[in-house]
Parts: C-alpha cells; structure tokens; sequence
C-alpha cells in the first residue's frame, strides 16, 4: 500500500523536475474557443480567455498571446478541463520599444549611424552599449559618448524581448492523460470598462418622462476583444491595488453605437451585494473602441418637477443682499414597481440626459446630471438647471442684539419674495440653514425640519403671480 502511494508522488516530481522538450509554443487568438469579460464601472475587468492546446507527458513551454497589455501579472490563473501540471508561469509585459530595446540591449555592441545635412553621406560607426539612461551612453573609438545623435542600428531583437505582452507558461499533462485540452487563462486587467448611460424624454407638462437606458463598453487595455460574452457588475466591488505598473499612452477611440430597436436587453441579476447584467449577445469590443448596448427596454414613467431656493444669509448683522435669485428645477424620478410606475427593475447608476419638445417638435437639451445605483423603490432627484421665470429675493426685515456676554443671542427677520411668470402655478421649497440653537419665533407658513439646522418652506406660488414668505428667527451661540 505504502509503495502504491509513492508512485505518483515521484512520477509527478519527474515531471516537474524534467526540462521542457522543445522552444516555446505560441497559443495566439486564433485557438480561442472562449472569451468572456466581466466588466466593472471602476474600469478594471475580469478576462477569462479559454484556448485549446495539446498537453504531452513531457513539460512544455506554452506562450499565451494576444492578451490585454494592462493585465495585473499576480491575477493570473491557469485551469484545464482535465488534469494538467504548471510547472510555473510568468507574465511578460515589457514589449518592444526604443527604449525597452535600448535597455536590454546594455554591453551589446551596436552601429551608431549619423547623416551629414549638407550632402546626406551616412557615417556608420560601431559602439558598445554602456547605459540606456538619459538617451545612452556608449564606448566608441572616440572615446565615451551620451546621447547619440542619429539612430542606433541593433544587430537583432534581444532575447526575451517581443512585440506585445504575454503568459508564458510550463505545463503538461498528468501521467497516462495526454492530449488537447482546453486551457482557462484568467487574470484582472485595466483599461476595459463600462458605464450606463440614460436618455429621458420629459412630456410638455413635465409630469411623464419615457426613458431608455445603454451600456457605453470602452477599450483601452492593448487588446482586441472579439465574439466576446459580457457581463457587467453595477455596484461598488472592493479591490486591492495591484503592484504599480507602466500607463499605456491613451488612444484614440472611436463610438460606434448599437441600434436600440428589436434589441434584446440583459436582465438584472442580483449576485452578492451587487447587481450583474449578462449581455444576450456576445460583442466585438477592439482597443481604442467605444461601443454602446442596450440596457434597459423604453419605458414610460411618472415623473415630478421641483423649484429649490437654498438660502442662507447673514443672520449675525443685517444682510443688504437683495440679489435676484433663481431657484434650482429639479426633476424627482423614482424608481416604481413596474407598470406605469417606471422601469420595476434596478437602475445602474450613471449620466442621465432629459429632453424635452421645442419649437417645430425639435428636441431641447433640459439637463444633464449622473444618477447615483437606484433600486426598485428609491427615488433620486436630478438638478436640470435654474429657473428662469421664477424667481425669489430675500431681504432681512429685521435683527436685534440680546446682550454682550456669552451665549450670545439675537434674533434676525426675514421676507423672501417668490415671483413667477409662468403660466403655470408652481410650488418653490425654500430651505434655510439655521446656525447653533434657534427657535422659529414666527412664520407665514409652517416649516419642516430636515435635519438639525435646516428647515424647509414649501410656498405656493400662483401663475402670473408673487407670494411672500416672512420668517423670524432666534439664535443662541
């Protein structure tokens, strides 16, 4: 028993102690038969590229290539659809370049080639590497040179140095159990992300808003992804920073956008504290690339319209600030059940652009803000912009001293002014921030206190008209 115990205890440690056979075997794109990304709105991702391969009994060296250049080299795993051995595996992100070329190529000899402007004769003159810094240093006939003028001819690429980055791996097939395999790559990389991105129709009466919903999909890592499966994660996934590595220079992209009509949208999912959307197609995503995809089907949805006038003057003297002020339009969008009550299903956070009709049936821009992750349920309110027909001006009517010593305390009058020339009655909310201990001496309508020094007044505001707000306040400090 012992003895059959120990065989394939030393059968695997010859394998892992015999050297690979032969020079290194590319596995490139073309012997994919899966690719899925898992996309995070913090603009890493998860890739899992499945390759297929032939796995001898004897150790090889496999070199996985066509992968993303932002790839996190301690994130990489290697797993089969069979048993297989790893030996050991080592991402290889340092690519060619002209200073990653003069760099490998330190105590190598080169020809440094010069041009003479005047008659364009080329000057060719052997010299040895002796430090990449500071654009070279070399050991020429003339003695120490910095900085070579010209161009620097190499006589070949240095070992080891390729043209895009790479998994090398060394791996085998278990004993008595050979043959094609289908090898997971899986590791975390930057540069591929996504974000949602809504558009919102608000109807004339500013009371209903048809809403549509897109998965903006961009491509910075160095790799094309191509009939990739998605998924995209919304909500906030935690992750350590991995060891600091070289920024790709940014590219340029180009937008390329889905159509919306007949599409298929992903349904939320709830996995953990986060919500994932499994995209029905799979997608061609190359570097440089933005691309949109539906996320939500065209939903009509019952909206709101609020006027905000955050005030909060001087109350420790008397105010001579009698400035027009233009209260904030807020639109109050709440995520219903389903039906005609909204979408019924979560809303991943993201920019929200609400339209509405102008002249001749031309769309109007009527603003734009983010929108935080929105659960069924829960409502959020989006600042369009400030009014421009109604108005407000806030004056202090009064402010009296009560004593010199401490705690000091005073109270400070106040009339706010509501005009609007709409023709349409509006209501405007009008929030105070009350320092230190106060009490509401007196007041034309009654407050609502929001929290420990903010109160609110919600006035109404008739069309055409002007309604008054008169308050007086006292403070203890």
């Amino acid at each position: 028993m012992l003895r059959h115990a120990i065989l394939p205890c030393l059968t695997a440690a010859l394998i892992l102690a015999a050297p690979p056979a032969r020079a290194e075997i590319p596995v490139g794109a073309d012997s994919r038969s899966a690719l899925d990304l898992t996309l995070y709105g913090s603009g890493s991702s998860l890739v899992r590229d499945q390759r297929r391969l032939v796995l001898g009994a004897v150790p090889e060296r496999f070199r996985f290539q066509d992968i993303a250049r932002t790839i996190d080299r301690t994130s990489v795993t290697l797993a089969a659809d069979g048993p297989m051995v790893v030996l050991d595996q080592a991402a290889e992100l340092e690519t060619l370049s002209p200073a990653t070329l003069l760099r490998r190529s330190v105590g190598d000899e080169v020809t440094l080639v010069t041009v003479n402007p005047a008659t364009g004769e080329e000057t060719r003159r052997p010299a040895r590497v002796l430090s990449a810094d500071g654009g070279g240093v070399f050991a020429t006939a003339a003695g120490i040179e910095t900085g070579a003028a010209g161009r620097i001819v190499y006589a070949a690429v240095p070992p080891g140095l390729r043209a895009r980055p790479s998994v090398s791996a060394g791996l085998a097939g278990a004993p008595g159990q050979t043959g094609e395999r289908r090898v997971d790559l899986t590791y975390m990389a930057g540069g591929l992300n996504w974000s949602a991105d809504y558009v919102g129709n608000l109807n004339a009466a500013g009371d209903r808003l048809v809403l549509r919903g897109r998965a903006t999909l961009g491509n910075t890592s160095g790799a094309d992804f191509d009939d990739a499966g998605v998924t995209l994660v919304a909500g906030q996934v935690n992750q350590a920073a991995p060891p600091p590595l070289a920024r790709p220079k940014a590219l340029a992209m180009r937008a390329m956008a889905a159509p919306e009509a007949a599409a298929d949208v992903p349904a939320a999912q709830a996995a953990g504290h986060v919500y994932v959307y499994r995209l029905p197609r799979p997608v061609d995503l190359a570097h440089g690339e933005i691309r949109q995809v539906p996320l939500i089907d065209p939903v009509e949805m019952p909206v709101a319209l609020e006027w905000l006038l955050q005030s909060g003057g001087n109350y420790h003297g008397r105010d001579p600030n009698e400035a027009i002020l233009h209260p904030t339009v807020r639109l109050v969008l709440e995520n219903g059940a389903g039906g005609d009550g909204g979408p019924g299903a979560p809303l991943p956070g993201g920019l929200l652009r609400v339209y509405r009709p102008g002249p001749a049936n031309t769309p109007l821009l009527a603003g734009s803000g983010h929108i935080p992750h929105l659960p069924v349920g829960e409502t959020t309110r989006l600042d369009l912009g400030q009014s421009f027909d109604v108005t407000a001006r806030r004056v202090q009517t009064d402010f009296e001293l009560t004593g010199s010593g401490r705690p000091r305390t005073f109270t400070s009058g106040h009339k706010v002014t509501l005009k609007n020339a709409k023709d349409m009655a509006v209501t405007v909310l009008v929030d105070e921030s009350l320092p230190g201990d106060w009490t509401v001496l007196a007041e034309s309508a009654p407050h609502q206190r929001l929290t420990a020094n903010l109160v609110r007044w919600s006035v109404a505001v008739p069309a055409g008209g002007r309604a008054e707000l008169t308050f007086k306040v006292r403070f203890t400090q």
